[in-house]
């Protein structure tokens, strides 16, 4: 999984003193969606990626990878939810089978 399709690539407004507030708080607001929309795209594609599409509890599992591992990158949210879906012994076939 290329997780740089996941990088937000608009500017923080930080440091630009020569700026007004509207135009900060407008680039900080812009930032904040681009930033929401980039995470819930990376959750979908995980989640379709992992083959958990049909399993009934994917977004728990992967909300629970998230809120572990998100500070230390996506790559540590991969490596956490790899693990969940070892313990549960959740096979990503069995549920990607269901969809034919």
């Amino acid at each position: 999984m290329d997780l740089l399709k996941y990088e937000n690539t608009l500017p923080f407004p930080s440091g630009l003193d020569s700026m007004s507030k509207e135009k900060k708080t407008e680039m900080r607001k812009a930032y904040q969606a681009e930033n929401r929309r980039l995470n819930e795209l990376f959750k979908q594609d995980t989640i379709q990626e992992m083959g958990l599409s049909n399993y009934p509890k994917a977004d728990k599992v992967f909300d629970y990878a998230w809120e572990e591992g998100h500070s230390g990158g996506l790559s540590d949210v991969l490596n956490i939810l790899n693990d969940l879906i070892d313990i549960l012994c959740l096979s990503p076939y069995e549920f990607e089978q269901k969809e034919s």
